[in-house]
């Protein structure tokens, strides 16, 4: 009888390690569609603005870049998946960062 059950319970256990792996999975996922989704929504105000009012292109075009990152930093701090992991940002990003007054949204279920 423990001979059958056995591979049942290791069968059980490399089922939910396969659910706790896919989970993670899917945060990351999550995670990095959020990064996506905020950089271009962020990049194409912020360009789209400055060439409204007028601004030279590559200038709305950097402007764009560096809201963006901005977001996107703002993003990777938060994320508790990302807690554990070190990067290397220039100072000005990270200055430019803590002196944003940054929205966040999230939607309900």
């Amino acid at each position: 009888m423990a001979a059958l059950l056995g591979p049942l319970i290791g069968g059980g256990f490399n089922f939910v390690e396969q659910l706790i792996k896919a989970h993670k999975v899917n945060e990351w996922a999550k995670l990095v569609f959020s990064f996506v989704f905020s950089y271009l929504t962020t990049f194409s105000f912020v360009c789209g603005s400055a060439l409204a009012a007028k601004t030279p292109v590559l200038i709305s075009i950097g402007s764009g870049m560096v809201s963006g990152a901005v977001v996107v930093t703002y993003l990777f701090r938060r994320s508790p998946l990302t807690k554990d992991l070190f990067v290397a940002l220039p100072a000005e990003e990270a200055a430019k960062e803590m002196d944003t007054n940054m929205q966040t949204l999230q939607r309900g279920k």
